[in-house]
């Protein structure tokens, strides 16, 4: 987490299923600016009560409402978004430079939370 935010062009954040705001705190505790999406209510209630700003929305169907973001992250959700319409969507809410972190998925391009962030443009 400490090498994402380094690598970040700023400090605010997406949270893609932001859930109970686990990763959320994480981001905040090191300064960062942190913005949910999520597609159930009872968990965005949950991580309002804890100070996050959250939407509640599946990401394919989230309204950016023209806010960018330095960092998007995903921290066991991934795998629930389309992707084939989450991909696009999360490279027009990246701000040029910015970086996309998922962890716990089984996707080919994002194995591990271990690696490296990597650029929003990418897959």
């Amino acid at each position: 987490m400490q090498a994402v935010v380094a690598a970040a062009p700023g400090r605010d954040v997406l949270d893609v299923g932001i859930g109970t705001g686990i990763a959320a705190r994480q981001f905040r505790a090191a300064g960062c600016q942190v913005t949910g999406v999520d597609a159930d209510e009872r968990m965005a209630a949950f991580a309002r009560r804890d100070g996050f700003e959250v939407d509640v929305a599946t990401f394919e169907e989230w309204d950016a409402a023209g806010r960018t973001f330095d960092v998007v992250v995903a921290g066991q959700t991934w795998h629930w978004v389309d992707p084939v319409a989450g991909r696009p969507r999360r490279r027009r809410c990246c701000d040029p430079g910015a970086g996309w972190r998922s962890s716990g998925t089984r996707h080919r391009w994002r194995r591990s939370s271990r690696r490296r962030s990597r650029p929003c443009t990418g897959p």
